[in-house]
C-alpha cells in the first residue's frame, strides 16, 4: 500500500509541474473554447 502511495504522490508531482506548461500553451491559443472559462 505505502509503494502505491509513493507512486500517486509521484505522479501528483509530475502533473504539479506539467499543469502550469500545458496551462500556458492552452492560454496561448483562445481558439479553444472553454480554456478561459474554467
Amino acid at each position: 500500500m505505502t509503494s502505491y502511495i509513493s507512486i500517486v504522490l509521484r505522479e501528483a508531482r509530475a502533473a504539479a509541474l506539467l499543469v502550469p506548461r500545458v496551462w500556458q500553451l492552452l492560454s496561448k491559443r483562445p481558439c479553444i473554447p472553454g480554456v478561459a472559462t474554467r
